[in-house]
């Protein structure tokens, strides 16, 4: 039975695993999880979202500037990131840092 993670915090790093690669179509990315083989489609916000995480940044940071550069509601923002980055890191995608 896997081990229960503690959820995702604000003050948390996370940058990509190296349990995955990914690229980019028609300014999408596409990622696959290289040990199951699954494919995975981000949306122009979860693009943006998956490039940030390439330096490991501070993830509530991340979400204070996804919120001033979309004009939308920090809060929203901050469930909408986490709940991403749930999932991502669920499906071994990223990986925390700090």
């Amino acid at each position: 039975m896997p081990a229960v993670q503690e959820p995702i915090r604000l003050q948390d790093r996370y940058a990509w695993s190296d349990e995955q690669i990914g690229s980019e179509v028609d300014g999408n990315v596409v990622l696959m999880n290289l040990a199951k083989g699954h494919y995975y489609g981000l949306d122009t916000i979860g693009s943006e979202i998956w490039r940030r995480l390439q330096h490991g940044p501070e993830v509530g940071v991340m979400v204070r500037e996804l919120a001033e550069t979309y004009h939308h509601d920090a809060a929203e923002v901050e469930r909408d990131v986490l709940a991403l980055m749930e999932k991502m890191r669920e499906q071994n995608l990223i990986r925390r840092v700090s």
